[in-house]
Formats: C-alpha cells, sequence, structure tokens
C-alpha cells in the first residue's frame, strides 16, 4: 500500500514513477492471488475478498498494460487501472482487519467496504477528468506529452 502514494506523488518520468509502479504491479498480484486464496479457504466470512482480487488485479492489469502499450487515450486508461487498484486494495485492507478495531467482520457492515471504495472511485474519476482536460500530469517534460 505504500507503493501507490510513492508513485502517484513521484514525478511522470521513467525513474521513481515507474519503478514503483513495476513493483506496485507486482504486489498487486501478489495480493490478489492470496486474497482469492483466502477466500477459497474460509468463503462464509471472506467470499468478498475473491471478487476484490479479481477486480484489483484486472484494474492493475488495464493500467499497467496501457502505460506499457501506449495506445489512444492510453494515460486515462493508466489512471483508471492503477487508481482503482489502489483503491480497491485499500478497501481489502480496510474490510480484512476492521475485526481487529471493531469485533465485526468486515464483510458484516456494507459501509466498511462501500465508504473507502466510493471516495476512492470519485477521486480516480476526477484524476481522469484532469487528465482529460490536459490539466494532469503536471510537469514540463514536452516529449512526454506528445505521446499522451
Amino acid at each position: 500500500m505504500l507503493l501507490g502514494p510513492v508513485s502517484m506523488w513521484a514525478q511522470k518520468r521513467i525513474g521513481l514513477h515507474s519503478r514503483a509502479g513495476e513493483w506496485f504491479f507486482a504486489a498487486v498480484a501478489v495480493v490478489s492471488i492470496s486474497g482469492g486464496a483466502l477466500a477459497l479457504m474460509d468463503w462464509r466470512n471472506h467470499w468478498i475478498f475473491l471478487f476484490i482480487a479479481l477486480g484489483t488485479f484486472a484494474c492493475a492489469l488495464l493500467g499497467y498494460l496501457a502505460s506499457k502499450m501506449r495506445w489512444r487515450n492510453w494515460l486515462i486508461a493508466h489512471v483508471a487501472g492503477q487508481g482503482s487498484a489502489y483503491t480497491a486494495m485499500v478497501t481489502a485492507f480496510i474490510v480484512a482487519n476492521w475485526d481487529n478495531f471493531t469485533g465485526r467482520l468486515g464483510t458484516e457492515v456494507p459501509l466498511v467496504f462501500l465508504v473507502p471504495m466510493s471516495i476512492g472511485t470519485v477521486a480516480v474519476v476526477w484524476i481522469m477528468w484532469e487528465v482529460h482536460r490536459g490539466r494532469r500530469p503536471l510537469h514540463t517534460n514536452k516529449a512526454f506529452r506528445r505521446k499522451v
């Protein structure tokens, strides 16, 4: 969960942003596999993790492939994929640890996953709009802007 903010706040060019993004994608893959396995081991209590794991990996894969293949409007797909994957990871973390704070399973309280997912979704959509309008990313690398 630390790699997401590092990549988000790093200057958008080859270097820290791209390295953190590579590590983030690998971490999402590992967490998605473990989340899916957890769901299968205790389906009654953790069934939602399978769907979160599949969705999270699908989003991360979209963002990763967009940055590698750079098709038309790739940056919007990259932001949507990586941002949604990060939102899902944060949501899964909160749901998985909710019982440590309250004594109730996070899957028993819909707001536990609806609130962080809603906040993250609004943030991702806003950033996608900023990219669409040409106001993001904020940097002066003209070569990068031509590729967008």
